[in-house]
C-alpha cells in the first residue's frame, strides 16, 4: 500500500431522497497549509501634522513655482507629494 492511499478514510455514502445524486462524505488526513506571510506598506494618516503637511505643500515648487507644462506638472506632483508624504507619513512595512 502506497502513502497516499490511506490519506481519505471514513468514506460513508448516502442517498436520502429518491435521486440519481449521492452524498459522498469523508476524512482527510492532510494538514492544513501554513498561510503565507504578506508585507502591505502603510502610513498613519491619522499621527500627521495637517499644519506641517500643509506648510511643506506651500513651501514646495508646487506652490512657489509651478509649471506650465501639463507632463512636467503631473511628474512634479507625483515626486514632490510622494516626498512631503514620506516626510509627513513615512511608509511602514507590515506582514499580515
Amino acid at each position: 500500500m502506497r502513502a497516499l492511499d490511506d490519506f481519505i478514510t471514513d468514506v460513508s455514502i448516502s442517498n436520502p431522497l429518491p435521486s440519481d445524486h449521492a452524498l459522498v462524505e469523508s476524512r482527510l488526513s492532510i494538514s492544513k497549509p501554513k498561510p503565507g506571510e504578506i508585507m502591505i506598506k502603510i502610513r498613519k494618516y491619522r499621527d500627521m501634522v495637517l499644519n506641517a503637511f500643509r506648510q511643506d505643500i506651500l513651501l514646495s515648487p508646487l506652490y512657489s513655482d509651478p509649471t506650465s507644462d501639463l507632463y512636467t506638472l503631473i511628474e512634479m506632483y507625483e515626486s514632490v507629494l510622494s516626498a512631503i508624504l514620506d516626510k509627513n507619513a513615512p511608509e511602514k512595512s507590515c506582514k499580515l
